[in-house]
């Protein structure tokens, strides 16, 4: 009996089946992750990566999911058949969504579906009742427990890890880095998880005797947080003032300050609940007084995020600031009239990030149709957009404008929504890859523009060709020589005083015996006193601009013969260059300048 006492001691496993009993589908999401991770490390299998990475993503969802599924049902007595029927009905929603989305769409999801879930876990067992001390002192449980699992985790891996190595350094067994790795992986995402779930409460109803605020927290939300928000408070509404008398337009980043500011508020607001009266002076008048000073800001931060969606429209970060101003005018109104319960304030949050996060009003869809609706009034006040269809302009576009349309452009491009212009581009020969927003600007009859571009007045412009890989060795099989990286600059200014551009030509060649220079428009490369190859350097770069004109990386290589001579040239970038002539209208490019190396084999 004393043996098994100290197992019990050291392994406490009937927490450990408690813990499984009680969240089962949890603990499988955990340990079926942990599986795939095994597989991969070990390269047992070597499936499809984005399919396996979607359902590794699942798996990791479905733990909180069905974790906070359970919360639900035990706070609303519900049985196990509810739970289940629950937890599998959103959890194959979710999943669906996972497969379906992509890209911007997905990453959006997951952050949203992410805060969304823990603000669930901080008021599942509460939903159907629950005072809001009981409330209080769950969360700084869960919480609580969060932080020690993540930390416990860290360091039982680290140990393990370094016990292993101890035995490498003592005894010379190697383990292999993948064995180190499985370990990490077991610890954060078997161990620490399942640690976690154990620290919470079986019980969801407390009394005042229990919900004791230690002092470590007393001290932060009484001498730091209370006091900045009062800080913070009087400086935005000193701002507000300024405003008022000297008419000034708010700045742009204000509503992110009004967000933080609202944040740490409310934060501050729900972890001091058991000193909403017992509490420091600071700490106390952020009870009386911070919903009813957090309606003047929120408004302000509503007018802000508007001036800039009627100059911008709507982004993903926009729309979640939107929702950001409508939670905190909701609590400013709710808080000041009625005090409603404490689990409103995570709960109204979390249901707006839900909203946010998939259906027709998504982030991603709204500011997909808020940006094609800006883009078609801007085509269609500049007589671009012409029945439907877009065409060459042959009237002048502002700065802006053009800027705007570029913009809206790459927006959809890098969220891959192209088929928003696909009724616009009927008949057009445009290919859906990164060269998209260059291309449709190039059938507008505009200059393609970057977001950093400032307005001036250019007379030259360069277009750089780029090799597919800088950084990748160089395959010299079949050649005995190659030069280090030279830069050729072709289209230089002449110094005062200078009536001919100095050529350019491959210094310090006498132990090579390598004769390499830049005249007439041709590269030409030989060796000793054999005939030199030579290559026109401009043809093959409009070339490749005619080909693709697009940034997109390629394989820049040029291959050339004379006699017994062979020379390969494997350029670095290519740069081209055009100019305005004097009735201010582009010329064509011309190469300016390029860097490559060179093979040489005879």
């Amino acid at each position: 009996m004393g043996m098994q006492k100290l197992i019990e001691k050291l392994l406490p496993l009937e927490d450990l089946y408690a813990t499984v009993r009680r969240f089962p589908r949890s603990t499988l999401c955990s340990v079926i992750l942990f599986a795939f991770i095994l597989l991969l490390n070990h390269k047992i299998i070597e499936p499809d990566k984005v399919l396996l990475l979607r359902v590794m993503v699942i798996l990791a969802y479905g733990f909180l999911w069905f974790g906070l599924a359970r919360l639900i049902s035990e706070g609303m007595s519900r049985g196990r058949v509810a739970e289940a029927v629950l937890g599998y009905c959103v959890f194959a929603i979710f999943s669906g969504c996972v497969f379906f989305y992509s890209g911007f769409t997905l990453v959006w999801l997951l952050g949203l579906i992410t805060c969304a879930l823990l603000l669930g876990i901080s008021i599942g067992p509460y939903i159907k009742s629950g005072d809001n001390l009981s409330l209080w002192f769950y969360n700084r449980c869960v919480w609580q427990g969060i932080s020690i699992s993540i930390i416990a985790g860290l360091i039982w891996g680290g140990g393990i890890s370094a016990a292993m190595l101890s035995i490498h350094y003592l005894f010379g067994l190697y383990w292999g880095s993948a064995v180190y790795f499985d370990v990490t992986a077991f610890s954060m995402v078997v161990f620490a998880p399942i640690y976690a779930l154990s620290w919470i409460p079986e019980k969801y109803i407390y009394t005042e005797d229990d919900c004791h605020a230690p002092p470590q927290l007393s001290f932060v939300l009484n001498w730091v947080l209370a006091p900045l928000v009062i800080i913070y408070m009087l400086i935005l509404y000193a701002y507000f003032i300024k405003i008022a008398l000297v008419g000034e337009i708010p700045r742009g980043h204000l509503s992110y300050m009004i967000s933080a500011f609202g944040g740490v508020g409310v934060l501050t607001y729900l972890m001091g609940w058991p000193l909403r009266e017992t509490g420091g002076v600071f700490l106390r008048a952020v009870y009386k007084l911070f919903f009813p000073a957090l309606f003047i800001p929120a408004l302000m931060q509503a007018w802000s995020i508007w001036m800039r969606i009627e100059q911008y429209g709507l982004t993903e970060q926009r729309y979640v600031l939107v929702l950001m101003t409508f939670w905190l005018i909701i609590l400013a109104v709710a808080y000041t009239i009625r005090k409603p319960a404490l689990k409103f304030i995570p709960g109204f949050l979390s249901l707006l990030l839900v909203i946010a996060a998939v259906g027709p009003f998504s982030a991603p869809n709204m500011s997909v149709k808020s940006q094609a609706n800006r883009l078609e009034n801007l085509l269609t006040h500049n007589k671009i957009l012409v029945d439907g269809r877009i065409v060459t302009t042959q009237s002048q576009v502002s700065f802006g404008d053009r800027k705007s349309i570029s913009s809206i452009l790459n927006f959809l491009n890098r969220r891959d929504r192209k088929d928003v212009l696909d009724s616009w581009l009927v008949g057009a020969d445009i290919k859906k890859d990164g060269s998209f927003p260059k291309l449709t600007m190039k059938l507008m009859g505009l200059d393609h523009m970057r977001y950093s571009q400032r307005k001036r007045n250019r007379s030259s412009e360069n277009f750089n060709i780029n090799s597919d890989d800088k950084k990748s060795p160089v395959n010299v099989d079949g050649f005995k020589l190659l030069t280090p990286s030279q830069y050729v600059l072709v289209r230089k200014r002449l110094r005062p005083g200078k009536t001919e551009k100095r050529q350019w030509r491959l210094k310090n060649t006498d132990e090579t015996g390598i004769v390499a220079y830049y005249k007439n428009d041709m590269l030409s490369i030989g060796i000793d006193d054999r005939e030199e190859v030579s290559f026109s350097v401009e043809e093959y770069a409009l070339a490749q601009f005619k080909k693709d004109p697009s940034s997109n990386h390629r394989d820049l290589i040029m291959e050339g013969a004379q006699g017994d001579l062979r020379v390969k040239i494997i350029f670095r970038n290519l740069t081209l260059r055009r100019e305005k002539d004097e009735d201010q209208k582009w010329g064509e490019y011309k190469l300016k300048s390029f860097r490559f190396r060179a093979l040489i084999g005879y």
